[in-house]
């Protein structure tokens, strides 16, 4: 993935008593050494969000899980946008 190309990580969401299935995405951007999020419902607690600047790592991760994203959900959308963003971890 090239620099500031974004990365789309769709999640099914079920819906039995329609048997219609939804996809819904976390989009993460990486710039530099900095990271931009979209959320799109259900995820956020179901409200539509984005960063405005962007963020380092850790903050970004934070600002996630602080709207109700899941961990692995935010790993699988990070994976998308930066195979090796857990090295940047430590």
């Amino acid at each position: 993935m090239e620099r500031g190309e974004i990365a789309k990580r769709s999640y099914p969401l079920y819906l039995a008593a329609f048997s219609v299935v939804l996809t819904v995405p976390i989009l993460i951007q990486k710039l530099g050494e900095r990271y931009k999020a979209q959320v799109t419902p259900p995820h956020g607690r179901g409200r539509l969000g984005a960063t405005g600047e962007p963020m380092t790592l850790i903050a970004l991760i934070e600002a996630l899980q602080e709207i109700g994203c899941y961990q692995t959900d935010i790993g699988d959308a990070f994976y998308e946008a930066d195979p090796e963003w857990q090295f940047r971890l430590g």
